[in-house]
C-alpha cells in the first residue's frame, strides 16, 4: 500500500512526464493551452512553465455567454502567472462542426463539444495547423464500437472496458444523427 503522499507524487510525476513528452521543446511547433476555469489546464500550464517551454493560452465564450466565468478565471489566472493569454469568441455549431468533432480522435469526442470546432479552428489559424493543443477533455468515445467477440488479450479487453465506460452515443444513434449507416459510421475509424 502507499500512502496518499506517495499517490500524489505519483500521478504529478506521470502527468508531468506526459506533459513534457507531447509539448514541443524544439521550436518547430507551437504549444496551445485550452485554459479553462478548472484545475486540469492549470496544472498542464504549470508543468509547461516549470520546464521552460514556451506555450499560449486561449479560452472561449459562446455567444449566449457560455465559458464566460471559465474565461474571466483563466484570464485572472493568465495574468497572475504571466502567460501568454487571449479570448476567442465562437458561434453556433453547424452540422459540418459535429461531425468534424467526431472525426477528430476517432470518434472518442463527445458530439456535445461540436461548438469547439470553431474554437479549434481560430487556434489553428493563429498557431498553425502543426501544433500542440493541450485541453481538459476526458476523450469521451461511442459504445458498441467494437464487436461482441470474447477478449483475447489484457490489452484488447481494457480497451473494450475504456469504450464502454466513456460512452457517449450508440453507433446507431451516430448513425441517426448523420442519417447514414452505421457501416458508414465504421468506415470513419477505418479509413
Amino acid at each position: 500500500d502507499r500512502s496518499y503522499e506517495q499517490n500524489v507524487d505519483n500521478t504529478l510525476e506521470l502527468l508531468t512526464e506526459a506533459t513534457v513528452a507531447r509539448a514541443c521543446r524544439d521550436g518547430s511547433r507551437r504549444n496551445g493551452l485550452m485554459l479553462s476555469g478548472g484545475i486540469d489546464s492549470r496544472i498542464v500550464g504549470a508543468i509547461l512553465q516549470q520546464h521552460g517551454i514556451p506555450f499560449s493560452c486561449t479560452s472561449f465564450t459562446t455567444e449566449q455567454g457560455i465559458g464566460a466565468l471559465d474565461a474571466k478565471n483563466a484570464r485572472e489566472v493568465a495574468e497572475l502567472l504571466g502567460w501568454d493569454w487571449s479570448m476567442v469568441e465562437v458561434g453556433a455549431p453547424s452540422g459540418q462542426d459535429a461531425l468534424d468533432i467526431f472525426k477528430l480522435k476517432g470518434g472518442l469526442m463527445s458530439m456535445t463539444l461540436a461548438p469547439l470546432m470553431s474554437y479549434i479552428r481560430q487556434m489553428q489559424a493563429r498557431l498553425g495547423e502543426d501544433q500542440v493543443f493541450f485541453t481538459g477533455d476526458t476523450g469521451y468515445g461511442v459504445r458498441s464500437f467494437y464487436p461482441k467477440a470474447k477478449a483475447r488479450t489484457t490489452e484488447d479487453l481494457v480497451t473494450r472496458n475504456m469504450f464502454a465506460y466513456h460512452a457517449q452515443f450508440k453507433m446507431e444513434e451516430i448513425a441517426g444523427l448523420f442519417r447514414v449507416s452505421p457501416a458508414e459510421v465504421l468506415k470513419v475509424f477505418t479509413d
